[in-house]
């Protein structure tokens, strides 16, 4: 189960990466306000693949048009996995365009905890500057 809490209304539609045109039940959820939201993403149904870590994994984008995706729109890639110590979850930043590429690691600002996880705008973090090398120039001296 996912469940979204929002800041502001939503009325729009979420669902997971893929079932837009066909809106299966589980995967799909058109909203009319309300700031918040539940899907109960089935592993059958809404496109679930596992990734190289053993993680079951998937997008799932807050459009807030019922048809386009504008700037301003989200998307998450939601992850679980269950270990013989208990479940592992995780969630991160994602592109809503469907053809975008992945996004960098550092612009994911994944979080990880167990069974229950909460994403906020606290969690995104920001690009590490990279140190430039100064350049000294130094005259030549005869």
């Amino acid at each position: 189960e996912v469940e979204f809490l929002l800041d502001e209304d939503h009325d729009g539609v979420i669902y997971t990466r893929g079932s837009f045109a066909k809106k299966p039940k589980n995967c799909f959820l058109d909203t009319d306000g309300g700031e918040r939201h539940k899907m109960n993403i089935t592993y059958d149904d809404c496109g679930l693949k596992e990734d190289e870590e053993g993680f079951l994994s998937q997008t799932i984008v807050l459009q807030q048009d019922d048809w386009l995706i504008f700037p301003g729109d989200l998307a998450f890639t939601v992850h679980c996995k269950i270990t013989d110590q208990g479940r592992i979850a995780r969630i991160g930043l994602a592109d809503p365009d469907p053809s975008a590429k992945d996004l960098a690691k550092h612009k994911k600002s994944t979080v990880e905890g167990d069974t229950t996880i909460t994403f906020t705008p606290d969690d995104i973090r920001p690009r590490k500057k990279s140190k430039k090398k100064k350049a000294v120039k130094k005259n030549d001296e005869l």
